[in-house]
């Protein structure tokens, strides 16, 4: 390092590689972060469709869900579910 910058070169190359060491470990941590994110969205995902199925299937609900106008909103409230895992899937992918 002496010979082609002195000792600025060398000082200057010792802080990029102590910033890239410092980047990488933020990656590292955005990353679990990141999964750590996903695996909370699937499970409210997952409970929401077993809370919808779960009062489906109930016996009070029985005649009310029997309704086609309820099964529609099931439908819509279905497609808003997958579309917003989809939207927030993506976010911490493209965030990570």
């Amino acid at each position: 390092m002496w010979t082609t910058g002195g000792e600025g070169y060398a000082k200057a190359f010792g802080t990029a590689a102590d910033n890239l060491e410092s980047v990488l470990d933020a990656r590292v941590l955005a990353r679990a972060k990141g999964g750590s994110a996903q695996g909370t969205v699937n499970i409210l995902t997952v409970m929401t469709f077993v809370m919808i199925a779960f009062m489906s299937r109930s016996g009070a609900m029985s005649d009310i869900v029997k309704s086609p106008l309820v099964q529609v909103l099931y439908a819509l409230i279905c497609l808003v579910i997958v579309y917003g895992h989809s939207q927030v899937s993506n976010i911490i992918d493209n965030a990570v």
